[in-house]
């Protein structure tokens, strides 16, 4: 990994995945979602790691729908409704 990447603290696909709560499939199709910072993600051979500071920012400005369960990664990110929903 490069300097930038020992700024911040990076995390395999399957450590995102139990840091918000979600499965593996959700943290890769994130990649492809409009406004996902390209950044955020680094491919090396056949493992995937993400920046968990970019991450966390990205969860932080996302839209989340009023219905349904709340997402468990909105208190980890310290979402802005977490707390009301």
């Amino acid at each position: 990994m490069n300097a930038k990447q020992n700024e911040d603290l990076w995390l395999s696909t399957m450590e995102i995945a139990r840091r918000y709560g979600i499965g593996i499939d959700v943290v890769r199709l994130w990649r492809k979602f409009e406004g996902f910072p390209k950044t955020a993600v680094v491919r090396e051979s056949n493992v995937c790691s993400w920046n968990v500071v970019e991450v966390d920012a990205w969860l932080r400005q996302r839209p989340v729908p009023r219905i349904g369960r709340p997402a468990k990664w909105r208190s980890v990110v310290g979402y802005q409704q977490a707390a009301s929903a």
